[in-house]
């Protein structure tokens, strides 16, 4: 089956790499070493409408692992390189295979305005992509190891949401109080319910008999489970 691709982008500290094993199943705990060598996780999607083959590819736009704290400037140089290169002729085989986009911004650590002017980096992306490439994926930002500030995380909140992006909490799962599925849920929920290029769909007849077989297959285990008790009475009387 031809792959289907999604492209998480962020700095080192961002959990891009615990989200793409969320996606993939896999572990989310990672150390370094993993995240300096998954650039690619290789993985398949079933539910009971299709199946496919899912390439995540994992980068990020800091070209060297510093010791001190890069300045908001340093952070967007490097992300704006990344830009111009992404967007470049040497990329397009890249681009024209997505179906997806993931930003991530961690809130401890990224300043409102860095996020702000990253944001703005992020549309020309997305721009450039819907208009050049006719990209119909989706365009998600992710935010995870919220600030100590309740305000500063609110601020970055309203920022990512009113700049038209859908916005997900990575620190957090399961429903709201409007029983919107949200955090690491909503991730998985994205996924699955995303318009895929290549998909293998399964037919309605072939998932209900999967269901039948594992319903036979746990029936006749509960019968024979009876029998051994019926025996069981037989021989004490």
């Amino acid at each position: 089956m031809i792959p289907n691709h999604i492209l998480i982008l962020g700095p080192s500290y961002s959990s891009k790499v615990q989200i793409a094993n969320l996606i993939a199943k896999k572990d989310e705990k990672s150390n370094e070493e993993q995240e300096q060598n998954d650039k690619i996780i290789k993985t398949s999607i079933t539910t009971k409408y299709y199946s496919l083959d899912l390439n995540i590819f994992i980068d990020e736009y800091f070209e060297t692992r510093k010791s001190h704290p890069l300045s908001d400037r340093e952070k967007l140089d490097a992300l704006i390189k990344w830009s111009d290169e992404f967007l470049s002729e040497e990329c397009v085989d890249l681009r024209e295979v997505l179906d997806g986009f993931i930003f991530c911004v961690s809130f401890s650590e990224d300043s409102v305005d860095y996020i702000s002017k990253g944001i703005n980096i992020i549309d020309t992306i997305r721009s450039k992509l819907v208009d050049n490439d006719k990209f119909e994926g989706f365009f998600t930002i992710i935010g995870s190891n919220y600030h100590s500030d309740s305000d500063v995380n609110e601020s970055i909140e309203d920022l990512i949401i009113s700049s038209g992006y859908e916005y997900i909490n990575f620190d957090i799962s399961g429903k709201n109080e409007y029983d919107e599925t949200i955090g690491k849920d909503r991730i998985i929920e994205l996924i699955e319910s995303n318009e895929w290029t290549h998909m293998n769909l399964i037919k309605h007849n072939d998932y209900e008999n999967s269901k039948m077989q594992k319903l036979n297959d746990m029936t006749k285990g509960l019968l024979s489970q009876d029998d051994n008790d019926d025996g069981d009475e037989n021989n004490n009387a």
